[in-house]
């Protein structure tokens, strides 16, 4: 390929990218939105599964847990007093919160401590699993 040819694919292939990323990004926008959807449907129905054409589909929501960022300092300082120090990477990795903070909650009696309270955003993040049936 010549320079202009090679210059022209890049173009194209640059065009091109960013048109799969914004079908991505539109994709992965509808899909959230069917996956709430779904999720009110199974809840509504009193369902926590259902199968469709070999798949099974479930309800997996997840606890995620979040700092917001203008408390992330003084939330750092709280975990390390409280021997959670360890979590602490200069950033707080968001799959080790949410499972620390799952803990925390679990040993406290189904609440969030007392001292992560002003730091910490508890969410229930509707999801569905799909996987093919047996």
């Amino acid at each position: 390929m010549t320079i202009r040819e090679l210059a022209q694919r890049r173009r194209e292939l640059d065009s091109l990218k960013k048109e799969q990323k914004e079908t991505l990004e539109k994709t992965a926008t509808e899909l959230s939105m069917v996956d709430s959807e779904l999720y009110d449907a199974l809840v509504e129905e009193g369902s926590r599964m259902c199968n469709f054409d070999g798949y099974t589909y479930s309800l997996a929501p997840k606890l995620c847990a979040n700092v917001p960022e203008e408390d992330a300092e003084e939330f750092y300082s709280a975990l390390e007093r409280h021997g959670l120090g360890e979590l602490v990477k200069q950033k707080v990795d968001p799959r080790t919160l949410s499972a620390e903070v799952s803990r925390q909650i679990e040993e406290n009696s189904g609440a969030l401590p007392s001292w992560m309270e002003p730091y910490v955003t508890v969410y229930t993040r509707r999801s569905i699993s799909m996987r093919k049936s047996k």
